[in-house]
């Protein structure tokens, strides 16, 4: 509000300034104009005087008469010089302001050195009986225009002065009127709206210093009265909601609470099916981490007899419940037909069909499923769109099982594969998740397939336990397993020579 009253004096002071400068303006050429024609008033006034006391040949009349009548008029102030002249344009007498008498030569030469002159002719007749006028000369006055100009200074700069006390006057008498009218006011008022902003509902305006202020206090009387309204049934509104959503919150915690419990089952029930009897003939470690509860994600290994075993890991799209579930479907397949096809091929076909009739086509999986003969030496596999598996030679050579078939569940015709290899030189079998690969860190880094191919080479000579823990604990250093963002997996399968030979030997 301050700067609202300084702003209004500005605006005062800049409309009744220019109001005065219009004025004065006016006012001053005016003034000049009606001092120019009281001079020239003067000047005919004394032109007709002279014309009236010489009317009569001027050569006739007596020298004295006329210097006596000279002398007069020049002492009014604003002649500086009169001069008389005859019909014939003759100097019969001339006189200066001094009261000096001058020739014709010095007539000419002061009307000549006379500055800001003003030379006013006037014809002197004689008036005969009959009536007729005869012109008998004529006289010159010479007026000088620096006696015109600092009378009419002197009266401007007096109306100038006027004006200026009429404007400080104005401007005074106009401030306090719009600083009692407008400015306070409009300081009560938003004092006023300071408090209401503040959540003072209850205040009231009571402003009657004009009928704007009257109509703008009314205004805000009932807009303030509206909003309280309004505050108040929302209060209620706000308790009856609180109070029923407090209700509802109630249910809800109850119905999460169920869930949890039952998430806490799934989860158990899913940790089930993770292998974890340990095998006299083969060394093997498995690593297991839902993102969420519950995993999609599993891994299996299981003992089929002389020597050999069947083993799979699998990755079921997306998470949570639906993904759980097509593990646990998945898994009660594969162990039902391991048993029932002899190829890796025919597995994974039976189990697709059991998965296209449960999910119908809408949920899939990607998996590896492998039969290891440790007597033969030979891995007979089949990968279904999984991740290229890794088979560590024993002279620190690496090679990549790389998908030869289709995902599981989606269609029920698929192209598939089943691939034999020799392992009589292998020394582990490192087979996971895309959840390991595809991690990143907080600076958008992947972890990669070759950095697991490097931690996997460092630690070849070790137990597979020893190495799954080095591939974990590398990819803990990488990103905090708290922050994956997707089921981490991981089966470590080791070939060595000592479990080998003792196998032959049986």
């Amino acid at each position: 509000m301050a700067k609202l009253s300084v702003l209004i004096n500005y605006i005062i002071i800049a409309i009744v300034s220019c109001i005065m400068v219009v004025m004065g303006g006016t006012a001053s050429i005016l003034q000049y104009k009606n001092g120019q024609e009281e001079h020239q008033h003067n000047v005919d006034l004394l032109a007709r005087r002279l014309s009236f006391n010489l009317d009569w040949p001027l050569w006739n009349y007596n020298t004295d008469w006329i210097e006596n009548i000279m002398q007069i008029e020049i002492e009014n102030d604003f002649v500086s010089l009169i001069t008389l002249y005859d019909e014939d344009n003759r100097l019969i007498y001339g006189l200066t302001k001094n009261k000096d008498k001058i020739s014709v030569e010095e007539t000419e030469k002061t009307i000549n050195q006379t500055a800001a002159k003003r030379i006013s002719n006037a014809k002197i007749f004689h008036t005969h009986s009959n009536g007729d006028e005869q012109e008998i000369g004529r006289a010159t006055i010479i007026t000088t225009k620096s006696y015109l100009f600092k009378q009419l200074s002197r009266d401007i700069l007096l109306t100038l002065m006027q004006f200026i006390i009429m404007a400080i006057v104005l401007i005074t008498i106009l401030h306090s009127v719009l600083k009692k009218v407008i400015v306070l006011p409009l300081q009560k008022y938003c004092e006023l709206v300071g408090r209401f902003r503040e959540h003072n509902l209850f205040i009231r305006a009571d402003f009657n210093q004009n009928l704007e202020m009257k109509v703008l206090s009314a205004s805000f009387n009932a807009m303030a009265e509206s909003l309280q309204n309004y505050s108040e049934e929302m209060k209620n509104q706000v308790k009856q909601r609180t109070s029923q959503l407090e209700i509802y919150n109630n249910k809800l915690l109850h119905i999460q609470k169920q869930i949890e419990a039952e998430m806490q089952m799934g989860r158990r029930i899913q940790e089930a099916i993770i292998p974890k009897t340990s095998f006299t003939e083969i060394d093997c470690a498995g690593f297991y981490r839902p993102m969420e509860q519950l995993s999609g994600d599993y891994y299996d290994i299981v003992s089929l007899g002389n020597s050999k075993y069947a083993f799979v890991i699998a990755d079921a799209c997306g998470h949570g419940i639906p993904a759980a579930m097509v593990t646990m479907m998945a898994k009660i397949s594969f162990q039902k037909n391991i048993y029932l096809y002899a190829t890796p091929e025919d597995v994974i076909r039976q189990v697709n069909l059991d998965l296209c009739k449960i999910t119908a086509n809408k949920e899939y999986l990607a998996a590896f499923y492998g039969e290891l003969d440790l007597a033969a030496n030979i891995l007979t596999y089949s990968n279904a769109a999984l991740t290229e598996i890794l088979l560590i030679q024993k002279d620190g050579t690496l090679q990549r099982l790389f998908p030869n078939s289709s995902i599981i569940g989606y269609v029920e015709k698929l192209p598939l594969q089943t691939t034999v290899i020799s392992t009589e030189n292998a020394s582990k079998i490192v087979l996971y998740t895309d959840g390991i690969t595809e991690s990143t860190n907080n600076n958008g880094e992947r972890y990669g397939i070759e950095r697991l191919e490097a931690i996997t080479l460092r630690n070849r000579g070790k137990s597979a336990e020893t190495l799954k823990n080095a591939i974990i604990n590398d990819l803990n250093s990488f990103m905090s397993l708290e922050n994956a963002k997707d089921d981490l997996t991981l089966l470590v399968i080791n070939l060595d020579t000592i479990s080998v030979e003792r196998i032959k030997n049986r």
